[in-house]
């Protein structure tokens, strides 16, 4: 017997014999995040993370395991049930949640305004807005809950809009003026809301009160932002003084792929850096990141690379965002957020990086809003009904990332980072994807790209030493490379000893090291990161005390090496084995 589930209200959920007790606000928080996961793991840490934020208390698991115990006890005469997981849990075979419902419907309405059916979208679009009426995880705490509900209250906004939109489409003036009177009261700053009741109003016959509509809110965003309307409520504006009878049938609908700043041209940002020409291997990377970042038609969906620093993240994705350039028909925008050292100067600020967003979208620099408040909401406005892909590479912090996260389904946002964003990881719900030093086949066929098949094979010991010193690290392997093009055309075997006499600290030749070019990669410029992470990832340089100590620590279970390679661990210069122990960052610590 299935279990049916609510989330959208308070969280309820009925079997076929009337209402199940779910218990308090926490264990639904708990239920809801499994829920939410839509059948895929969530581990302990995640779960955590979602019902307590940063304020967790020491006994938090044992509280999450005690509300399972709950759940189970409740379920167990049915189906689905909570299955245990290594580090977490599943909630397997859920069906009906009416949060997934809406979702479908909104998809399909989608599917209908593209083939034209707008009967079939104003339709649909009732019957989401009918399913998803209301806030979400009413009473439920935590950071996870309060992003949901944000989230949903975008998503509702978004299906209103387009429904305002079939519904003029259709000839139903008067009734969308009388339903956009009660919206545009609620939303005072929503200029597609007040586009569109300036539209119904004159198509009604209001001319004096569509004009009416347009001043007041023009004083309104002069007063509250220190914006003038877009050009496209200008230019309606201007046709409604005009009384122009045949207004254009989308004068006041945002379709999809159309900004509110566009309304002669249409503005696609392709920001998106080359891609290297030289990109070995990483095809299974590739499949993963097809199978969780593509567009989705119910959601903005949310994709983390973190792994060590060099290791080929931006390289990863931006390969993987050009070949799915054709799945994001409105552009790519693209952000360096620099979090590796503050590279340049100090890491990007969230503002700035919506600013160029917002130019870059057809914002003029005259228009940009003062606050980043102004901005984000300006920002999630323009993407609206947008197939857009976002990249934000080199992200140092969970709090940098909401801004930017576009806040309706069509897009994706993909992100690189050296460490793990556990907000954002539990608000999205996504599993990080740990980017692997290269084996080493994908090593020595970068060598082959760069080097040559002759120059590689010539010489098997020189390479097999270079691929040992490097372990796998594309940025490593690149420094190998660029000594070998020094003006004397060094041979592999003195590039090896070169490279092997120049470990952190001892070389003489500071300027082509290959320490002073990885230390610009480091996310911590502390000597004690720096320091035991090129000894630890490079175990062949055993010469030094502070060399044996790290090698020593990274045999050592992580309890106890906690001491200098506590910082290394959590950026990943060092892995956890799945044993609890540390290790050079060759395999993936998540394995």
């Amino acid at each position: 017997m299935q279990i049916r589930f609510a989330v959208l209200g308070t969280v309820r959920a009925w079997s076929p014999d009337g209402e199940l007790p779910l218990g308090g606000a926490k264990q639904k928080a708990v239920l809801a995040a499994l829920l939410l996961a839509r059948g895929k793991p969530v581990s302990m840490e995640r779960i955590i993370s979602a019902v307590w934020g940063e304020d967790a208390p020491s006994a938090a698991g044992t509280s999450v395991r005690s509300y399972v115990y709950r759940l189970r006890r409740v379920f167990a005469p049915y189906c689905p049930n909570i299955v245990s997981i290594p580090g977490g849990y599943l909630l397997s075979a859920a069906r009906e949640v009416d949060a997934w419902r809406f979702e479908e419907l909104n998809a399909q309405a989608v599917a209908a305004h593209d083939t034209g059916d707008t009967s079939a979208e104003l339709r649909l679009l009732e019957q989401a807005l009918e399913v998803g009426a209301g806030e979400a995880l009413v009473g439920v705490p935590g950071p996870f809950a309060q992003q949901q509900r944000e989230l949903h209250r975008e998503l509702l906004l978004a299906a209103t809009e387009r429904r305002m939109t079939c519904l003029l489409a259709l000839g139903h003036a008067g009734q969308a003026a009388a339903e956009l009177a009660s919206l545009v009261i609620h939303h005072p700053l929503h200029e597609g809301m007040h586009e569109l009741l300036m539209l119904a109003l004159h198509q009604s016959g209001r001319q004096a009160r569509s004009l009416e509509v347009y001043v007041q809110l023009q004083d309104r965003l002069r007063s509250e932002l220190g914006l003038d309307p877009t050009p496209r409520l200008k230019a309606l504006h201007l046709r409604v003084l005009r009384n122009e009878e045949s207004l254009p049938p989308g004068m006041g609908a945002r379709s999809r792929g159309e900004s509110p700043e566009q309304e002669t041209a249409s503005i696609r940002p392709m920001q998106l850096p080359a891609p290297t020409h030289t990109f070995v291997g990483r095809s299974t990377m590739v499949e993963r990141l097809d199978a969780t970042v593509g567009p989705a038609p119910s959601q903005p969906i949310v994709g983390l690379l973190v792994g060590v620093p060099g290791v080929g993240k931006t390289a990863l994705a931006l390969r993987w965002a050009h070949r799915m350039i054709g799945s994001f028909p409105d552009g790519q925008l693209y952000a360096d957020f620099r979090g590796s050292l503050g590279r340049d100067g100090e890491v990007r600020s969230v503002h700035s990086v919506l600013n160029d967003f917002l130019m870059a979208l057809g914002v003029g620099p005259d228009r940009l809003p003062p606050t980043q408040d102004a901005a984000a909401s300006l920002y999630r406005s323009l993407l609206a009904g947008k197939r857009i892909l976002v990249a934000l590479d080199d992200m140092a912090a969970s709090h940098q990332v909401t801004d930017l996260i576009p806040g309706t389904p069509g897009s994706s946002a993909l992100i690189t980072s050296q460490t793990r964003l556990p907000q954002v990881e539990t608000a999205y719900q996504i599993q990080p994807l740990y980017v692997p030093p290269f084996t080493d086949a994908e090593a020595r066929e970068f060598l082959v790209r760069h080097l040559g098949v002759s120059r590689v094979e010539n010489d098997p010991p020189a390479t097999r030493a270079i691929l040992e010193l490097c372990g796998g690290i594309p940025l490593n392997l690149t420094v190998a490379i660029y000594l070998s093009h020094d003006d004397s055309g060094p041979s592999l075997r003195s590039v090896a000893a070169r490279l092997r006499a120049s470990r952190f600290g001892r070389t003489q030749d500071r300027a082509l090291s290959p320490d002073r070019l990885l230390e610009t990669s480091f996310t911590s410029p502390s000597r004690r990161v720096r320091q035991p992470l090129v000894r630890v990832s490079n175990p062949a340089d055993e010469s030094s005390t502070a060399g044996s100590a790290a090698l020593s620590a990274a045999d050592r279970p992580v309890a106890e090496a906690a001491g200098p390679l506590t910082e290394p661990v959590a950026r990943h210069f060092v892995c956890e084995e799945a044993a609890g122990r540390l290790a050079s960052p060759g395999t993936d610590p998540s394995s």
